[in-house]
């Protein structure tokens, strides 16, 4: 719940993006985050991602491969209105995520893998959360 309200913050207070839900339960799925996209910029209108999914892994293991195609499959299974995703795990990724992400990606849908290293990065430089949340994407899709 902590790694949540930090994310909430993060994407709220500091990007352009509204809390829509938290803790959303469907019945066969729960969504940590779900954000309304409300940046015009023409970055993030291309994206066609009305709504944003955050997946929040504060474990003191690696997120894996199954974790990452969990995820996948709710942004799938909403891609009327939610092709973009960002998975944070504290402590990494399993190997494997790697190429599961690729994959994703190619099945037109955006799923981006943020690790805990990569938001002690996120402190330690002089970019705005937009600028941080729009290189992540770039690497997710190259």
């Amino acid at each position: 719940k902590k790694l949540e309200a930090f994310l909430l913050n993060l994407f709220c207070v500091y990007g352009n993006f509204e809390l829509s839900n938290i803790r959303k339960r469907t019945e066969n799925e729960e969504i940590d985050i779900e954000l309304k996209n409300k940046d015009n910029d023409s970055f993030w209108e291309q994206l066609n991602s009305p709504f944003i999914f955050i997946e929040a892994k504060n474990w003191s293991s690696k997120g894996g491969s199954p974790d990452v195609k969990i995820f996948e499959n709710k942004i799938s299974s909403h891609s009327n209105l939610c092709r973009l995703g960002f998975m944070i795990s504290v402590n990494d990724y399993t190997d494997g995520c790697e190429t599961e992400n690729i994959r994703i990606v190619a099945d037109n849908c955006i799923l981006v893998l943020i690790s805990g290293k990569d938001i002690n990065k996120f402190f330690d430089e002089e970019v705005s959360v937009k600028q941080f949340l729009e290189h992540m994407i770039s690497l997710a899709i190259r």
